[in-house]
């Protein structure tokens, strides 16, 4: 698969799921859909519009994109907060039965791993939901057979917890009680665009080992819709490496005993309300005068930090910023809302904007690349690479609109240097060029060079 039917492939994934493909998948997803269009005649066009009317075929195709790698009581420590200090707070308060959500459940060892913590500890009733975007774990977890690997010495303090649920045990697999699995109520849900309507507000959600394939972006309205669905003082576990990266105005973050969580914050009483905003300095209310104060910045690149900042405000003029910030902050948010005709308004009637030439021959370009001028665009990257060279975005939409232009030497040059400056940019844990991506982030950037690469390389493109 070429880069460009790749790129389609992952904005596919990335529309429908919030995902991009873990690196550790792609040659996986690339065979699967191979093998399924060889065997239905289709090119990949009509297999993506296949996948939009077959929810059969879309959810083999979903299971191809998930690595379903799991095991029972998983980040032990987190079972042991659960066990010493959730569980006895919930059994002192006492009331209606708990509500608790594995909302990415995989093949069954993690709702398994809960109910049985809960069965043993709790002196309250419970109910247990167990989700997951496939079809197909869910079938696995219904069948209730598990290989002893499902163990590790991870979470192997709690291991006997399981012993009451298992019926059969043979010299390498055990199943599981039909009783207790009937216990557990599975749903299929894709928790980036699924309505949670049918589910009660939870007590608890474990969500893990997830986002680490999402966009910043989607992390965030991922973990909004997971907060929604929290009660007042409701608890969200992530896993150890995601919990660093997260943040909502919902939730609070807490610690016991350096086990780290979200806590689902108590609404605002109306004495606590703050004091409405004065109408001088409200969203998008500010003043030529006090928009000349404020300095512009300096180059492109710190333009870019300063956009960054405002995303996922909506088309706002941020009252410290300049008006000519104010601008590029709406530019922007209407290319990122793909508003393509106002994005080419705002270009077109404030040639103010020009003053900052890296941003403006990329969003010329974005929008030339858009309506498939290719030509223009590839103009407009070019200049825009040459008036600011750290701006990789450019130098990439460069390669794909112009790349027809360029001999193999130049293709090469450009991109080491956009693999370059890519690696830079993660290494640092840089996101200034996010609202330039597409909703993508900037890993799949580089694997996206780093095949084309290969593919010059070895004369196969």
């Amino acid at each position: 698969m070429n880069a460009g039917d790749f790129h389609k492939l992952n904005a596919y994934i990335l529309r429908a799921t919030g995902m991009n493909v873990p690196e550790s998948n792609v040659s996986t997803v690339e065979n699967f859909v191979k093998i399924r269009m060889e065997e239905q005649a289709l090119d990949l066009p009509a297999y993506l519009n296949l996948l939009d009317r077959d929810l059969g075929e879309r959810d083999l195709f979903f299971n191809s994109i998930t690595i379903n790698e799991t095991y029972f009581f998983r980040e032990e420590k987190q079972f042991k907060a659960l066990r010493d200090f959730f569980i006895p707070r919930w059994n002192e308060r006492g009331g209606e039965p708990l509500r608790l959500w594995s909302a990415s459940c995989s093949s069954g060892e993690e709702p398994l791993s809960l109910y049985a913590l809960l069965k043993e500890f709790s002196r309250r009733p419970f109910t247990l939901t167990a989700s997951d975007i496939s079809g197909r774990m869910l079938e696995v977890f219904s069948r209730g057979s598990y290989r002893y690997t499902a163990f590790r010495h991870d979470g192997e303090e709690f291991r006997d917890l399981l012993d009451r649920a298992i019926k059969d045990r043979e010299e390498k697999s055990f199943s599981v009680e039909g009783a207790v699995l009937e216990e557990i109520d599975r749903k299929q849900i894709n928790v980036f665009s699924d309505s949670f309507d049918g589910l009660p507000d939870m007590d608890l959600i474990f969500f893990r080992n997830t986002l680490i394939y999402m966009s910043p972006d989607n992390k965030k309205k991922i973990i909004g819709r997971l907060a929604g669905k929290l009660k007042e003082e409701g608890v969200l576990f992530l896993s150890v490496s995601e919990t660093a990266l997260i943040s909502d105005p919902a939730l609070e973050l807490e610690e016991w005993h350096g086990v780290y969580f979200f806590r689902k914050k108590a609404p605002l009483k109306v004495a606590e309300k703050t004091a409405p905003v004065p109408a001088s300095s409200a969203r998008g209310s500010v003043s030529l005068e006090t928009a000349v104060r404020h300095r512009l910045p300096e180059d492109d690149l710190e333009l870019c930090r300063r956009i960054n900042r405002y995303r996922g405000r909506g088309k706002i003029c941020p009252p410290e910023d300049s008006g000519l910030v104010c601008q590029y902050v709406n530019l922007a948010a209407a290319v990122e809302n793909q508003d393509l005709e106002e994005a080419s308004e705002f270009l077109g009637k404030d040639r103010e904007l020009s003053r900052f030439p890296g941003l403006f021959h990329f969003f010329s370009g974005y929008l030339a690349y858009s309506k498939g001028c290719n030509e223009e665009a590839a103009a407009h990257f070019r200049s825009s690479v040459e008036a600011c060279p750290k701006l990789w975005p450019s130098r990439y939409y460069l390669l794909r609109s112009g790349g027809r232009e360029l001999n193999k030497e130049e293709k090469l040059e450009n991109l080491e240097a956009a693999l370059e400056q890519i690696r830079r940019y993660i290494s640092a844990d840089r996101y200034d060029f996010q609202f330039l991506l597409e909703g993508f982030n900037a890993r799949y950037f580089e694997l996206i060079c780093n095949r084309e690469r290969e593919q010059l390389a070895s004369g196969s493109v």
